[in-house]
């Protein structure tokens, strides 16, 4: 994984059964370092226990299979290819585990924005590549590729696309990256601090409506309205917005009835001149009543569209309701039927501009911190 998705794991619409299914019940990094900082109780597995565990095993199969190196009377060949997946799993464990505690240190930065949580934070990453780096070299000629990265469908630390980033070489510099981007975003800080630089806020423009002709007209059909606080998104349902993302202030949505969502989820049909990005806005609740946002990891078409990941997310407030995230979904010129799945979603609009992805944080918490990482 990048640290970014450690720091900032909702971003990319984590599944819940995933880890819940795959241990006891226990804590995500982030709720760990939260609680250690309001002083709460802890319960469960913990990240940091986890990671200490998994390294200890790491060294102790690395032990025990040198117990007996040298004793292996045929099949030796087989014996080195034994000997080669524990140092690999040593150096994998070790890798990932200087990284989990690297990010905690990013996540105490984030509550008690000391900057020199970021430098140990750096001091870690750079331990956990070391390591990383002796990956790459058991590996280099004794696998082909890391299995698990053969598809499309994994979003985590990457999606496999055409073939690519399924080695552990090729993610490499990747990795060095994030780490030279912590480095200058820290130095920034420090100069931000000492009044030696001039920071530039950035100006996040509204995005400009797509001409795009519904089909559906006459009874039943779509209401739209233009993108503003005070504004309703349901036509059954009293909530309205009280806070939006400025690049979707004055796009034309379209009005839904939720109790039809619920019932026979969203379908519509629309025709566009241009190429569009239609955008739609999920609801960061795992309720029954709302849909479910686009997850790879159960759905094999759930990047049909360029959908997979929130372009923006903690971007609009509707009283009453959860945090929206903001997913795109890419049209060509035509005419074309999009169905979504059943439960509360929002259709925000569509626009033929370059959507630039990033966390509004509208949810009233600091922003979330991952930005250390790009």
């Amino acid at each position: 994984m990048f640290v970014s998705q450690l720091v900032n794991p909702y971003k990319y619409t984590i599944y819940p059964g995933f880890y819940e299914s795959c241990g006891p019940e226990g804590e995500k990094l982030i709720e760990y370092v939260e609680k250690e900082w309001k002083k709460e109780p802890h319960k469960g597995e913990l990240p940091l226990d986890i990671v200490e565990q998994t390294m200890r095993g790491g060294d102790k199969a690395v032990e025990y299979i040198m117990a007996v190196a040298g004793k292996a009377t045929k099949e030796k060949a087989e014996f080195q290819r034994l000997v080669n997946d524990m140092l690999c799993y040593r150096e994998f464990a070790r890798s990932f585990g200087w990284k989990v505690r690297a990010a905690q240190h990013v996540l105490n930065y984030k509550w008690g924005k000391d900057i020199n949580e970021l430098d140990i934070a750096a001091t870690l990453l750079e331990k956990s590549l070391e390591h990383y780096r002796n990956l790459v070299s058991y590996t280099k000629d004794t696998y082909w590729y890391a299995n698990s990265m053969q598809t499309a469908q994994r979003r985590i630390p990457i999606g496999g696309d055409d073939g690519k980033m399924k080695t552990w070489q090729e993610l490499l510099p990747r990795y060095e990256q994030e780490l030279a981007n912590l480095r200058k975003n820290t130095k920034m800080l420090r100069a931000i601090a000492k009044g030696e630089y001039k920071e530039n806020k950035a100006e996040y423009k509204p995005l400009r409506n797509a001409d795009v002709k519904i089909a559906n007209s006459g009874a039943g059909a779509w209401k739209t309205v233009t993108l503003a606080p005070g504004v309703r998104l349901f036509e059954d349902l009293d909530s309205t917005i009280t806070a939006l993302a400025p690049e979707l202030q004055g796009l034309k949505a379209i009005v839904v009835n939720g109790k039809q969502q619920r019932a026979d989820g969203t379908q519509l049909t629309f025709s566009t001149a241009k190429p569009i990005k239609l955008l739609v806005g999920y609801f960061r609740d795992d309720q029954m009543k709302y849909a479910k946002a686009p997850k790879l990891e159960t759905d094999a078409t759930a990047n049909d569209y360029g959908q997979a990941e929130p372009a923006y997310t903690a971007a609009v407030k509707i009283n009453g309701m959860p945090q929206v995230n903001v997913h795109t979904y890419s049209f060509a010129a035509g005419s074309h039927t999009l169905l979504l799945p059943k439960g509360y979603l929002l259709l925000l609009g569509a626009t033929n501009d370059e959507v630039k992805p990033r966390d509004v944080a509208l949810s009233g918490n600091d922003e979330a911190i991952d930005w250390l990482f790009y």
